[in-house]
């Protein structure tokens, strides 16, 4: 349907130009009524709620059809002569498109709302756990908990650190111990978790300052880690470090 402004003209019954001061004439009656329809015609946007409704030429035609029908068997235009019935007429066609145009923006509103929900992610509170895990991981490294480090890291756990070189638990407890390395400060990106049963893989990045053997190591990094669940409880079982060249 076609939303049309039918506030923008005032819907008074003029007097009739050839007789001031007298109800108008079939004619002039004939003539309002044909500029309400030239109104009705324009394709302009709702006064209430601002929205432009478009039904196509068949719409538009059958609304016409409704408010303003056909004149009678010998052509003559079919013109109510009752003010009050004209009015109403008017009236009703202004509450007719009002809730044409309140129908379609409600239509859109569902949409969209529909459209978010379907685009939110699930909530998945395996892959919440396993970020929760890689975030304590991360705070016990600058406390250098070493306790914690270890109930992280599997028995056997191995890794690869972004200068090629490998490690395992031993090698990195060691490192922490001893305070060959060191994270001052780490800022964690997003991270994306897969999970395929009792395992799991995630994908992050950080922007740390830290230090490897007396050498400054801070920049950016990705990397990976593999975790499995082991008596309940997921640990790391293999781990990959890139650094980010700028």
């Amino acid at each position: 349907m076609y939303a049309k402004s039918l506030e923008m003209r005032h819907f008074h019954v003029p007097a009739d130009p050839e007789e001031p001061g007298v109800a108008p004439s079939w004619a002039a009656k004939a003539a309002r009524e044909e500029k309400d329809r030239q109104i009705l015609s324009k394709d302009v946007k709702c006064p209430v709620i601002g929205c432009t409704i478009d039904g196509g030429q068949e719409a538009k035609e059958e609304i016409l059809a409704y408010f303003f029908p056909p004149g009678g068997q010998d052509g003559t235009p079919r013109v109510n002569t009752n003010q009050r019935s004209l009015s109403m007429k008017r009236l009703m066609a202004t509450l007719f498109m009002i809730a044409l145009c309140a129908g379609a923006l409600l239509a859109q509103t569902q949409t969209k709302a529909a459209a978010a929900k379907k685009t939110a992610a699930p909530a998945n509170p395996v892959a919440d756990e396993l970020r929760q895990i890689e975030n304590d991981w991360i705070d016990a490294i600058k406390t250098k908990n070493v306790d914690k480090v270890a109930d992280t890291l599997a028995d056997g756990s191995v890794g690869l650190d972004w200068d090629g070189k490998r490690f395992d638990k031993a090698k990195r407890l060691a490192d922490m111990k001893s305070g060959a390395f060191s994270l001052d400060t780490c800022e964690v990106g997003r991270m994306t978790v897969r999970i395929f049963g009792n395992t799991a893989v995630v994908i992050g990045s950080d922007t740390e300052k830290s230090t490897e053997n007396g050498k400054d190591t801070s920049g950016e990094y990705v990397w990976m880690d593999v975790f499995v669940k082991q008596n309940g409880k997921w640990r790391a079982v293999a781990s990959e470090t890139t650094k980010v060249l700028k």
